[in-house]
């Protein structure tokens, strides 16, 4: 079973129709909408935390806020939450949506998570619900500078049912098409992926310049023991998948964590894959794992699974087609584990 999503130019419908307060057309890709700090106006919360049913989200400020200040003079450290409100806001929401956080956010390892007034989750917006949008960030290895405009999430915008569907993007491992939805680790190679140092200098989201060798350690084929590499509990590390994806244009992806059965493990923040990653050239998909206990990590174990969503119908920009492909990203190729776009090499 399969929802459908709805592309790009349902998305610049609705945003020119007036009912995505906020919307900058410049933020809409294939198939998702980026939403950005809408203010800089930033409260500190005691803890992550979402309303009651009914309850807008005002009145949790209001209870439990322990400060309030402006974004463009303090930055956002480890181990504190901060809640933002996000552009664009709905009037009314057309679609149930889904939410994640960018790539480039979740890279470096700062949680996101995005909640509504009345409704007791994270990560979701009903159909027709009218109001503003906000976000916890909960910076976890390195303090960031974050300003009115950076985009922190994205929005998919989905049908309610879903209904019988074949996919028809594919899983490469050793060159062979997989049967499964089951990716799996990489561990093997010169560069096997990065771990998070604990950062003194902010990582300022409007800069793509920071130097890699002052919040990274390189995991390389000498770390790799017994097919196995040693992740503690509490550190981040950027990795790879052994198995390279293909995602048809008229499909979109969304991983998924293992059961606990693999170890007390996130593998991601940002889950969305948009509908052509890798059409062209199949390509790996990069891991954000941040264990909950000393976890060994084996080369080749599952380490997550993916579910397809299909298109309503092909994305087009000004009467052509458009995919991960063509639209042009910092992730297009990644043989080896990419870090954030806010590092140079």
């Amino acid at each position: 079973m399969t929802r459908q999503v709805f592309p790009l130019q349902d998305i610049q419908r609705w945003g020119e129709s007036g009912i995505l307060p906020g919307y900058m057309p410049e933020h809409v890709q294939p198939a998702s909408l980026d939403a950005v700090i809408a203010s800089s106006k930033v409260h500190v919360l005691p803890g992550v935390m979402k309303p009651h049913l009914g309850q807008p989200v005002s009145e949790l400020i209001k209870q439990y806020a322990r400060q309030t200040f402006d974004l463009r003079h303090h930055p956002l450290f480890p181990g504190n939450h901060y809640l933002v409100e996000l552009a664009p806001g709905l009037n009314p929401a057309p679609t149930p949506i889904e939410v994640s956080p960018k790539s480039s956010i979740g890279r470096i390892d700062v949680h996101v998570r995005t909640m509504v007034d009345g409704h007791p989750g994270f990560d979701y917006v009903p159909r027709g619900y009218s109001g503003p949008v906000y976000a916890i960030v909960t910076p976890n290895s390195f303090p960031i500078v974050a300003a009115e405009g950076v985009p922190l999430t994205q929005f998919r915008f989905q049908t309610e049912t879903a209904f019988p569907y074949q996919p028809r993007s594919i899983v490469l491992r050793d060159k062979v098409i997989s049967g499964t939805d089951r990716l799996h680790l990489n561990l093997e190679g010169d560069l096997v992926g990065y771990i998070a140092k604990k950062a003194v200098v902010p990582i300022d989201l409007n800069r793509y310049d920071h130097a890699t060798h002052e919040y990274w350690d390189k995991v390389g084929r000498d770390d790799i023991v017994n097919g196995r590499y040693l992740l503690p509990k509490d550190k981040f590390g950027i990795f790879m998948t052994q198995d390279k994806v293909s995602i048809d244009p008229l499909e979109a992806a969304v991983l998924h964590p293992m059961n606990i059965e693999g170890g007390d493990l996130r593998i991601h923040y940002a889950g969305f894959i948009d509908p052509g990653f890798g059409y062209s050239n199949p390509n790996n998909v990069v891991l954000e794992i941040r264990p909950y206990e000393d976890v060994y990590l084996q080369h080749g174990e599952p380490i997550c699974h993916m579910t397809m969503d299909t298109l309503r119908s092909h994305p087009t920009k000004n009467g052509e087609q458009v995919s991960y492909d063509t639209h042009g990203t910092n992730y297009t190729l990644q043989n080896v584990p990419r870090l954030s776009k806010f590092f140079k090499d």
